[in-house]
């Protein structure tokens, strides 16, 4: 099982804690909140960035949704999943990302490039650069 799979295993279980725990009373919004904080706990050694992008995720695809008891839906799990394969150097599942993701990859990343290792670091530009956000 890759990291990627793990997370998304992991995220499964959080909601079917919450669902054990809490019945009745569901809440999408802390299983995301949860979700998030296992995604930041799930790869190390690149500074703040993996908490940037769980606030992200939350703050883009999460907060605003509606009706956050639908949530984690797989959609978004699937989003927190590619971003986490991108931070391991591998984009080959980065179609969920849209335009303004790829933007707010670079922003984040510009952010936390002095504590990003270089081999990091320049392949995560490249990808940006190859998805038209530089």
């Amino acid at each position: 099982m890759n990291k990627s799979e793990k997370l998304c295993a992991d995220i499964r279980r959080i909601a079917k804690h919450e669902r054990m725990e809490h019945s009745g009373n569901y809440n999408g919004i802390r299983v995301c909140e949860q979700a998030a904080e296992a995604f930041r706990k799930s790869i190390s050694g690149l500074g703040n960035l993996p908490a940037s992008i769980a606030a992200y995720w939350l703050d883009t695809y999460i907060y605003p949704v509606p009706c956050p008891n639908d949530l984690p839906d797989t959609t978004r799990i699937d989003w927190l999943s590619s971003a986490l394969e991108l931070l391991d150097g591998d984009d080959s599942s980065s179609g969920c990302f849209t335009s303004d993701d790829w933007v707010a990859f670079r922003d984040m990343v510009n952010a936390e490039a002095e504590e990003l290792p270089l081999p990091v670091l320049s392949s995560l530009m490249s990808m940006i650069m190859n998805h038209g956000a530089l």
